[in-house]
């Protein structure tokens, strides 16, 4: 209601209650006493105190006079009062008219000052509030603006900061501001950010009115045309990091000292959310240095050992057979060989775990998938790795009916010998070996099961993270390398890979790849129990 007065001329307001009283009052002037119509009079003056200002006040109490001497005071309609005590009760109306409503804009003007302060102390709490659960800069700066544009009631609000002797937006409520088409305010904003004379300046009205600047607010051509406009330093402990402009319509008051304070206190929140923004980064950034540090000094162990295991074995065994003053015979000579070409797989499948693992790292893992027979994966696991399974029963149990899988047939042969490898490392000789295939959903599930020592406690999740190693029987045993990439392989399919402790000892791997399309519609019709197959 106050709004839509305000909106129309407040004297015209005024004049339309003086004039409404009237007419209500005036076609019973023959049954009201003079006290009766001054006291209608007094609350119209009254409301329009309440909704608009003094002035306006003061306007209908002058129209209320006039008109009660006019319509009301005899002789009627003159301006003449012919009775002493009319003219008494017209004085005293009009003092207290005006007594009234300075009290009641007086009040008014508090009670809105209050609770524009209540108001702007909550947004303050909130964005306080705010600040401190999140790191992320752009979040927190977006929140500084809406509240502040709220608090105050502004039409413009935006964090300009200082990047390489520029200027950006940092947040804005107005999509339309544009820095590069405007070049007074990117002049003004640059010249505040450049003087570090004051560690805390106060706010500064824009345009500023200086010799470089004859350019009046309501001929600015900018988007800042026909408002009030401050900007506000952003000061940190060490450096002016950005402005904080804040403009409202000329129709609204200018802003005075105590928004100035205010908006300081929402700059000083906007300082303090650059700056953790910034110990964010860096934070981040040591996270990534240190991470990479240790990667550093994991890869330098794994190639300081296991590479320096098979060169020596293979520098050793040529070395022997080079020796001039002794005759190998075909059998020693043969075992010797068999040891180089062994060492030199070992040392080939090194060197292709570095790689497969830089290019995990890398995001460049891009499988070459096709539809495959899981039986087929499996046989060229085990003929890989044929001398190291030597001597041990290998049982494999796929499902009844023939699927296949849609993957990469070389990357998942890799997952599954680094698993049977695994495997045989931590599992007494000639224990057998279960590579069980299952069904489940969309998804075949493949397990490789072993006898061995188990998972240590804790640890069925650490140790598929790169380079780590884990203890067995207080020994530290390979590089860490081979759970790392069947994670990867797998995760590059859309599958998942676990691993879990036996009840009667050791652990079972289980990976799942998807299976290709026909058959995975199949999948949804029964999920038939594995059988032992023969490869």
């Amino acid at each position: 209601m106050r709004d839509r007065i305000l909106a129309m001329n407040p004297y015209l307001a005024a004049l339309v209650a003086v004039g409404c009283v009237t007419g209500l009052c005036l076609p019973l002037r023959a049954y009201l006493d003079a006290v009766d119509v001054l006291v209608f009079y007094l609350i119209a003056v009254t409301a329009v105190s309440l909704l608009a200002d003094l002035k306006a006040s003061i306007a209908a109490a002058t129209g209320a006079f006039l008109a009660f001497n006019f319509f009301f005071t005899a002789p009627h309609y003159t301006f003449f009062v012919a009775n002493t005590h009319d003219i008494l009760a017209l004085v005293t109306f009009v003092g207290a008219s005006i007594l009234i409503s300075r009290l009641v804009v007086r009040a008014r003007s508090r009670t809105l000052e209050a609770l524009r302060h209540g108001r702007q102390m909550e947004t303050l709490y909130r964005l306080s509030f705010a600040l401190v659960q999140t790191d992320d800069l752009d979040a927190m700066l977006a929140s500084i603006v809406a509240g502040v544009r709220d608090a105050f009631d502004l039409s413009i609000c935006a964090i300009l900061l200082s990047d390489d002797e520029d200027v950006i937006i940092g947040a804005t409520t107005d999509a339309n501001l544009d820095l590069t088409a405007d070049g007074e305010l990117r002049r003004a904003v640059s010249r505040l950010l450049m003087d570090q004379q004051a560690r805390r300046a106060s706010a500064t009205p824009f345009p500023e009115p200086s010799p470089r600047n004859v350019q009046p607010a309501r001929e600015y051509a900018g988007p800042l045309r026909d408002q009030h406009a401050l900007l506000v330093p952003i000061t940190t402990a060490t450096e002016r990091r950005g402005v904080l402009l804040a403009a409202r319509s000329q129709a609204s008051e200018p802003f005075n000292d105590d928004d100035r304070r205010l908006l300081e206190t929402f700059a000083n929140q906007a300082a303090l959310a650059i700056e953790r923004g910034t110990l964010a980064a860096e934070r981040a950034r040591a996270e990534i240095l240190s991470r990479t540090d240790e990667l550093r000094r994991a890869l330098l162990s794994a190639v300081s050992h296991d590479l320096r295991t098979p060169l020596t074995s293979i520098k050793a065994s040529i070395t022997t057979l080079m020796q001039p003053d002794i005759d190998w015979d075909e059998a020693d000579r043969y075992e010797l060989m068999a040891a180089i070409d062994e060492e030199a797989d070992r040392l080939n499948r090194i060197v292709t775990n570095l790689l497969d693992l830089s290019r995990i790292e890398a995001g460049a893992l891009q499988p070459v998938r096709d539809w495959y027979s899981p039986e087929g994966i499996v046989r060229d696991a085990l003929e890989r790795l044929e001398r190291q399974l030597a001597g041990r029963e290998i049982v494999v149990e796929m499902p009844e009916r023939d699927v296949l899988v849609d993957v990469d047939a070389v990357m998942i042969a890799e997952v599954l010998a680094n698993l049977l490898e695994n495997a045989a490392k931590y599992s007494p000789p000639g224990t057998p070996i279960r590579i069980v295939g299952r069904i489940e959903g969309l998804m075949l599930a493949v397990s490789v099961i072993d006898r061995g020592i188990g998972l240590p406690a804790g640890e069925e999740e650490q140790i598929f993270d790169m380079f780590y190693r884990a203890r067995a029987g207080g020994r530290t045993s390979g590089a860490g390398m081979g759970l790392a990439i069947c994670r990867g392989f797998v995760e590059a399919h859309g599958g998942t890979i676990r691993a879990t402790s036996n009840p009667n000892g050791g652990a079972t791997f289980t990976f799942t790849l998807p299976l290709a399309d026909e058959h995975a519609a199949m999948a949804g019709q029964s999920t038939p129990e594995p059988v032992e197959r023969a490869l």
